[in-house]
């Protein structure tokens, strides 16, 4: 009766733990899935954080750069014409119409309203910060930006840029005032989706924001300095962190970025609830689907209990009862393990592929952040690897006037459309055969040559490579408008766009020069830009070590041709 009993409950208690531990199984690989897919939406929401603030932050650069120097425009046209300064016409003449403006102002040494593009009243600022700082002479001839202010001219909310207008022997004689809008700042993002609780804000060194935007909504002057948000943006130029939001305690994944040149902050966070209501969506059907394999493992588990007990009960047919036991048990152990496997398999396909709404929130989650970086996705992951570290250059022995052939020859198409020629001129000194990594070489060509075809008007663009003080010296010349020399020293930045200009190509994500940038200093070079001298265009040139296989000349220009598109 005893050995009856225990083999009863030694089966039992076998079926049940193994029931057991199918279930912990499920709801284990369910709950590590949820918690990898929630990681990763976290992962997702910090890059488009950091995405947006460095654009951000391009944005305000620019943005106020573009004001000081109306500032120091109408500046020296006052030096020159004084109080005969038409205000109005100027901008008109050298500047043209811009939303960005509320209103032009020059301050006299009593710090009376003497000129203003909008018609004023008699009025004295001596009361206002941004006049009382020159005044004093605390900043020299630097430019201030102040506090959101009301505008007693223009009746606006805006940001006084200001700078001092110095008369002989330093005497203060007055400031020249212009009046931003600060919505400006904000405005340009109402495409971009941060959430209707994600925020872009503008905050100053001295923890006032400038410009602030939550959803639809604008606001300005709030007092964060005394914030463990502030506090984290002070340690560092650049940085990603987690905190509740100081104004309205909303929690969000902030990114933010210090201004190079001036006491600014732009602050960019995307609202946490928001961000995962997708994934609580997924995840109650994720528990759902986890709950129905439980109830299913446990009516298995039930049922091989009872036929079990059932066999045990019959003494006279022990020894057929445990083979028919035996032979029940693998079959049905296989049988449970095929399904078992595609509900498993299912399970985890679910949890990474439901979306928010009736299909779920997983695959709609990964869709949305899909969709945005669907043209900066390739780009960005090339550039990832680089920044990694874990590229490596490989460094073969190649055929230089083959490596020029093959770069042009990728262009020739698009050069034809355009009615450009593509030249190639190979120094003589050269070798026949240089050591290099041919692709990462072919890649900073590449990008550099389709960079020259886009931006060139009909005429040429040619390929250089000669020996040079650094090295191997390469250069793309190209037929177009050139390149700004404020925009030189920054277009090698990841999203920093080669020119603003409508007479210059300038689609993509401004990423693919500071790919090339990269490639070049892996393989041990620098890269620059410069104007060409005497024609219009640009000249991007960049370096690389040269080590060279052989001494005998490279291949006639003759073998380099012909580059046109086949008929």
């Amino acid at each position: 009766m005893w050995q009856r009993t225990w083999r009863k409950v030694d089966v039992r208690w076998l079926l049940a733990a193994f029931g057991l531990l199918l279930i912990a199984g499920t709801w284990t690989m369910t709950m590590v899935q949820l918690s990898s897919t929630r990681q990763a939406q976290i992962a997702d929401a910090r890059r488009d954080a950091r995405g947006l603030a460095r654009l951000f932050d391009e944005h305000a650069s620019r943005t106020i750069v573009a004001a000081d120097q109306a500032v120091i425009f109408l500046r020296h046209r006052y030096s020159s014409l004084g109080m005969g300064l038409d205000i109005g016409r100027e901008l008109r003449e050298g500047l043209g119409p811009s939303d960005l403006y509320n209103l032009f102002s020059i301050v006299d040494g009593n710090a009376d309203v003497v000129l203003s593009s909008k018609p004023f009243k008699p009025m004295n600022l001596a009361d206002r910060a941004h006049i009382s700082v020159h005044r004093d002479g605390a900043l020299g001839d630097a430019l201030y930006i102040s506090q959101p202010v009301l505008g007693r001219v223009s009746q606006r909310w805006s940001l006084q840029l200001t700078r001092r207008i110095g008369g002989p022997e330093g005497a203060f004689k007055g400031v020249v005032v212009t009046s931003l809008d600060p919505s400006y700042f904000t405005r340009l993002y109402e495409q971009i989706d941060v959430g209707q609780r994600g925020s872009i804000a503008l905050v100053g060194a001295d923890g006032v924001v400038r410009a602030r935007r939550v959803g639809g909504d604008d606001s300005r002057g709030q007092d964060i300095g005394s914030s463990a948000v502030f506090a984290t943006m002070r340690r560092g130029a650049q940085g990603v962190f987690d905190d509740a939001g100081p104004i309205d305690g909303r929690q969000r994944i902030y990114a933010y970025e210090k201004l190079r040149a001036y006491p600014l902050y732009v602050l960019v966070g995307i609202d946490l609830e928001e961000r995962l209501a997708g994934h609580a969506a997924g995840r109650v059907q994720a528990l759902a689907l986890a709950a129905a394999v439980t109830l299913l493992i446990g009516l298995v588990c039930a049922g091989f209990i009872v036929m079990t007990g059932r066999l045990i009960d019959s003494r006279e047919q022990a020894i057929a009862a445990s083979l028919a036991k035996s032979r029940f048990l693998s079959n049905m152990s296989h049988e449970l393990r095929t399904p078992l496997n595609g509900i498993l398999g299912y399970s985890e396909l679910l949890a990474e592929e439901l979306g928010e709404g009736t299909r779920g929130g997983f695959a709609r989650a990964v869709h949305e952040c899909g969709m945005r970086l669907f043209g900066l996705i390739e780009s960005v992951l090339e550039l990832s690897a680089l920044e990694s570290g874990k590229t490596v250059v490989e460094l073969h022995a190649e055929p230089l006037a083959e490596v020029a052939r093959q770069a042009l020859a990728g262009h020739a198409g698009a050069a034809a459309a355009r009615q450009l020629s593509l030249e190639c001129e190979l120094a003589p000194q050269l070798g026949a055969l240089l050591v290099c990594d041919r692709a990462k070489l072919l890649r900073v060509l590449d990008i550099l040559l389709r960079n020259a075809v886009a931006a060139s008007a009909p005429g040429r663009v040619c390929l250089r490579m000669a020996p040079g003080a650094d090295g191997l010296l390469v250069q793309v010349a190209d037929h177009g408008q050139g390149v700004p020399a404020e925009l030189r020293r920054q277009i090698f930045q990841k999203f920093s766009p080669l020119d603003d200009s409508p007479s210059r190509a300038k689609d993509g994500a401004a990423l693919g020069l500071a790919i090339a940038a990269r490639l070049v200093e892996l393989m041990g070079g620098r890269i620059w830009v410069e104007a060409a001298a005497g024609a219009p265009g640009a000249i991007f040139s960049f370096t690389l070590p040269l080590r060279r296989a052989d001494l005998a000349p490279p291949a006639p220009l003759a073998a380099v041709a012909p580059l046109e598109e086949p008929a």
